[in-house]
C-alpha cells in the first residue's frame, strides 16, 4: 500500500514539474517574443518607440540569464570556436548576400539615395543584429533546446517566432517570407556554429543590405 502511495506521489510530482516547465517556457515566449511585437503592431507604443522597447525587453533577458547563471560560453559568447566558424559563417554570408540582391533585381529595387549621411542606416543595424541574435539565439534556442527534444522541431519554433518579429514592418508578403528564410538560416547555422559573435556580424551584414535596399 506505501509503495502505491509512494508511487502516487512521485507520479503528482513529475505532473507538478511539467506542468511548471510549461508554464515557465509559455510565460517567457509571451513575454519576450510576443508581447512587445502585439504592442507595436496595434500602435500601443509607437514604432518609433521600438528602439527603446527592444532596449527594455533585453535588459529583460540578461537579467533572466544571469538568474539562471549561463555561462558566457552557453549564450555563445566563445572565442574558442573562431577558426572553425570563420568560413562556414563567410560562406553562409555571402550566399545570403548574394540571394538578397538577387531577389531585390527582380522586384525592381534600388539603393536608398544618399545611403551614406543615413546615421541610422550606418550605425543602428549594428546593434539591433546584436540583440536580435542574443535574443533569438542565445536565449530562445536554448529555452527551446530545454523543451523539444528534436533540433528540427527548435528550429521550426524559432524561426516562427523570428518570423513574427518582423510584422510591424511594411511590405508583409515580402518581409515575413524573407525573414522566415533568414530565420531558418540563422537558427541552423547557431545550432552547427554556436558563436555569438560570429552569427551577429553575419545578421548585421545581411540586415545593412536589407534596409539599404528597402526590404525593412
Amino acid at each position: 500500500m506505501q509503495s502505491i502511495r509512494a508511487f502516487q506521489k512521485q507520479v503528482r510530482r513529475g505532473v507538478a514539474r511539467r506542468v511548471a516547465r510549461v508554464k515557465h517556457f509559455a510565460g517567457l515566449i509571451l513575454f519576450l517574443f510576443i508581447s512587445p511585437i502585439v504592442i507595436l503592431y496595434f500602435g500601443i507604443i509607437p514604432f518609433s518607440a521600438r528602439l527603446w522597447i527592444l532596449g527594455l525587453y533585453m535588459l529583460v533577458a540578461i537579467s533572466i540569464v544571469i538568474r539562471q547563471e549561463r555561462s558566457l560560453r552557453s549564450l555563445g559568447m566563445r572565442s574558442d570556436n573562431l577558426k572553425t566558424t570563420v568560413v562556414p559563417y563567410t560562406i553562409f554570408t555571402l550566399v545570403s548576400v548574394l540571394l538578397l540582391l538577387l531577389f531585390a533585381h527582380i522586384l525592381g529595387k534600388e539603393p536608398i539615395p544618399e545611403w551614406t549621411h543615413n546615421s541610422s542606416l550606418l550605425f543602428l543595424f549594428i546593434p539591433i543584429s546584436f540583440t536580435q541574435e542574443f535574443l533569438y539565439r542565445s536565449v530562445l534556442m536554448t529555452e527551446l533546446r530545454r523543451f523539444y527534444a528534436s533540433i528540427i522541431s527548435v528550429i521550426i519554433v524559432n524561426s516562427l517566432l523570428f518570423t513574427f518579429l518582423h510584422i510591424i514592418y511594411g511590405e508583409p508578403f515580402i518581409t515575413l517570407p524573407l525573414a522566415l528564410v533568414a530565420g531558418v538560416g540563422f537558427s541552423f547555422m547557431y545550432y552547427k556554429y554556436p558563436n555569438l559573435w560570429m552569427i551577429a556580424l553575419s545578421h548585421s551584414i545581411l540586415n545593412f543590405v536589407a534596409v539599404l535596399y528597402s526590404f525593412f
